[in-house]
């Protein structure tokens, strides 16, 4: 039978994101400070299922502090990569280069969303790389592009997978989530290889 959701995985599957977790965030957190000209460390990524009402009340709430990309998964496995990016996180990555102050994505002009893209690719590129390692699996990406209703992304999912990490720059702690979103189709391969993994 098809695992349709993310409420069917075990402990152990999750674990194993978890691992892909901290494995592509802290490459990301290595490629971040070069990026950023700043030492920069991580926390332990919190990875668990949400149901996907309860992910739209938080996107909603959060959606005028936040910064939402969407970056698409091909390949072995289809999907969906949502990072969500904390204002005060963009600024700081933001002001490395220039001053400037951001609340909401109308405070961003071309400049700097080449700067948020630049991040984003990074860190979708670190975490899929890591995935893609883990299940054996080719797995692309495609360029980030903006979401301005990030509830509206989790529509039609019952639960995702969601990947709070904080990283530490010069010793500011900033705030840093994904939502993981593979197609339908694509969660019973994916547990297909993490069963492999646990046998070998």
């Amino acid at each position: 039978m098809a695992v349709e959701t993310f409420e069917k995985l075990n402990p152990e599957h999750i674990d194993a994101f978890r691992e892909v977790g901290n494995i592509g965030m802290g490459s990301t957190a290595t490629a971040l400070s070069v990026m950023i000209n700043s030492p920069t460390d991580i926390s332990i990524p919190d990875v668990r299922v949400v149901a996907a009402d309860a992910a739209k009340n938080l996107l909603t709430a959060i959606s005028g502090a936040a910064l939402g990309m969407v970056i698409d998964i091909t390949g072995d496995i289809t999907g969906k990569l949502l990072h969500i990016i904390p204002s005060q996180f963009a600024q700081r990555v933001i002001n490395t280069y220039y001053e400037k102050q951001i609340s909401t994505w109308d405070d961003l002009n071309e400049m700097d969303f080449s700067v948020i893209f630049e991040m984003t690719n990074i860190t979708s590129a670190q975490y899929v790389n890591a995935l893609s390692d883990l299940l054996g699996m080719f797995i692309d990406i495609s360029t980030p592009r903006r979401s301005e209703n990030l509830a509206a992304e989790v529509n039609g999912t019952p639960s995702l997978l969601f990947i709070n990490t904080s990283l530490i720059i010069l010793e500011n702690m900033q705030k840093d989530f994904m939502i993981f979103l593979p197609d339908e189709h694509s969660l019973d391969p994916i547990i297909e290889k993490l069963k492999l993994r646990k046998a070998k």
